[in-house]
């Protein structure tokens, strides 16, 4: 039940309620080109907001809204693309299924989903991590005991990893 002008939504859901429970809410709403937006008769109580946008990280709050009134500017920030391989040093033919551990190193409360994330290596022997915003990471492949610091600031291509 999304809906968006252009690339940018939001949803406000009550915290602790399904939504076949007495007291769910919940409301979409879409952005202006401000990155900001209102909501009207919103009942007081706890909740959460998630807001999405294509190329953009997606954004998380958690608050208590005292009074029927909510307005709130969403600091969304650009996101990359992270993309590698592993081969094999004996004939460069890809390797499966090797699991492969990226870890924000300079967390922010905005970038919690992808503080660390976990993926394997596909049939290719190629990897890729999207939707991560700029910062400094550990980026690893655990079971060779490869860890390398890489700071993204824009989609960004790997050489190769050599595996015996």
């Amino acid at each position: 039940n999304y809906v968006g002008v252009g690339d940018i939504t939001a949803v406000l859901r009550r915290s602790g309620r399904s939504p076949n429970s007495p007291g769910y809410f919940e409301k979409t709403v879409a952005f202006n080109f401000a990155d900001n937006f209102t909501l009207d008769d919103v009942p007081p109580g706890s909740y959460e907001i998630f807001v999405t946008r294509d190329g953009a990280v997606h954004w998380k709050r958690s608050f208590f809204l005292e009074n029927d009134h909510f307005q709130l500017e969403v600091p969304l920030q650009e996101a990359y693309t992270l993309r590698g391989s592993c081969v094999s040093s004996i004939d460069w033919d890809p390797i499966i299924n090797v699991p492969i551990h990226l870890e924000l190193m300079t967390p922010q409360i905005d970038t919690y989903p992808y503080r660390k994330q976990k993926n394997v290596t596909g049939k290719d022997g190629t990897f890729s991590f999207v939707n991560i915003p700029a910062g400094t990471y550990e980026f690893s492949i655990p079971f060779r005991g490869i860890k390398r610091e890489l700071f993204i600031s824009g989609d960004t291509v790997l050489a190769p990893f050599v595996i015996d």
